[in-house]
């Protein structure tokens, strides 16, 4: 396979409905922090997109043999790309209306939601920052300006502790994925956490031969404190 832009992996092989064929998925691996709940380590987590869709099994192992299944993705993630740079941001815990989010997604499309709707969690996004760092966004307002590029406005920047992330900014091409049920957890135990893994992605009911290979370590942005502040 071969690395797409903003850390996504894509495999190599053609799309095919039959069970033996091989397919060429777009996987994105995210170690987030803390959303929600206290399960640090269940966010560690990927999506995947593939057209057609299939669903498939992530596996894990140390070494390149004795693979070890470890979740199921069963619907297919709403990735993308970002269309236009997305500038640093200043602006933590309030909306701000002065900054655009312009992203091209490969499949589905984004909804506008209420205020209260995204106070609540509604509409949460990670962007993968020039520090390589995922910044999480929510938006309000979502708009289709072509087919498959969509203007994000009303952001919630820097969420859950990522103003790292934020005060980078994130370049053109930069990842984008929409954090939903599709993204799943990777299962990884506590002292499993920051420590390198081989994984692959397999079709369920294919020949995993052809499934390419990527190198992930996941679970300490989520063991990591927050910004001091009020010093």
């Amino acid at each position: 396979g071969a690395a797409a832009p903003g850390g996504a992996e894509t495999f190599s092989g053609g799309p095919g409905n039959d069970a033996n064929t091989p397919f060429a998925p777009e996987l994105v691996y995210l170690d987030l922090p803390v959303l929600s709940g206290s399960e640090e380590t269940g966010w560690a987590r990927a999506g995947a997109l593939a057209i057609p869709w299939r669903q498939m099994v992530l596996s894990s192992s140390v070494e390149t043999e004795g693979y070890a299944a470890r979740t199921t993705l069963d619907a297919p993630a709403k990735i993308g790309a970002l269309a236009e740079p997305l500038p640093p941001g200043h602006i933590e815990s309030r909306f701000d209306c002065t900054a655009t989010l312009v992203v091209d997604l490969g499949f589905g499309g984004l909804a506008s939601a209420s205020r209260l709707s995204v106070l609540n969690g509604a509409n949460a996004v990670a962007v993968r920052s020039d520090i390589d760092a995922w910044e999480i966004i929510q938006f309000e307002a979502a708009e289709e300006i072509a087919p498959g590029r969509w203007r994000l406005t009303s952001l919630l920047r820097g969420q859950a502790g990522t103003d790292d992330a934020m005060h980078a900014g994130a370049s053109a091409g930069a990842a984008f994925i929409v954090l939903d049920s599709t993204v799943k957890s990777l299962g990884l135990s506590l002292d499993e956490a920051g420590r390198a893994f081989n994984w692959i992605a397999e079709a369920s009911g294919a020949n995993a031969n052809g499934a390419s290979l990527t190198v992930f370590a996941g679970g300490e942005r989520a063991l990591t404190p927050l910004s001091p502040v009020h010093l």
